[in-house]
């Protein structure tokens, strides 16, 4: 399956913030596929574990991207809603908010389960991503520690910014 080549990725994550291990399965997508969708979930979502609204999301993608230099023309951003415990609701979410794919990138299980489970192919980049995680970059900027070496420098401003002006109103936070 690695020498298959697809017309159209998608990539599903929450990107609360994009970090390099983002970075890595959207390069291990674009190894595979002419071009990719990286679809932003937990649309319209704002709380302690999204604190990044849609358009900050897109930006730190955006910037991201032209950092590490990614090609943007094979890139479309778009969005969805999450529907927690309603996996049928979710997976049509997901097929109605985007264009047509023929595979999906994900390490998640529960993503990997409901797309597979649709006869959907599902290939999870085999990249050793544990130690960066969305989760514990936002538990760093909570406590004030530094993630350099996690995320874009050209970003980590924006992302620091944003973050430390949120948390003031979800309990507390440092970058």
């Amino acid at each position: 399956m690695a020498d298959d080549k697809f017309k159209r990725g998608l990539v599903i994550g929450r990107f609360q913030p994009f970090h390099l291990g983002h970075r890595d399965i959207l390069n291990y997508a674009l190894d595979r596929c002419d071009e990719i969708i990286i679809c932003m979930g937990s649309a319209g979502i704002i709380n302690r574990d999204n604190p990044f609204d849609l358009r900050t999301r897109e930006l730190i993608i955006k910037g991201s991207m032209a950092e590490w230099g990614i090609d943007f023309d094979r890139v479309i951003i778009s969005s969805a809603k999450d529907y927690p415990g309603e996996n049928e609701k979710w997976f049509k979410e997901i097929t109605a908010a985007n264009m047509k794919f023929d595979a999906v990138f994900s390490g998640n299980g529960v993503v990997r389960r409901i797309f597979e489970e649709r006869g959907i192919v599902v290939m999870s980049p085999p990249i050793p991503i544990e130690h960066i995680s969305g989760t514990n970059i936002r538990e760093l900027m909570r406590i004030g520690m530094p993630i350099d070496g996690m995320v874009a420098d050209g970003t980590k401003d924006m992302i620091c910014s944003y973050f430390v002006e949120k948390q003031k109103t979800l309990k507390g936070g440092r970058c």
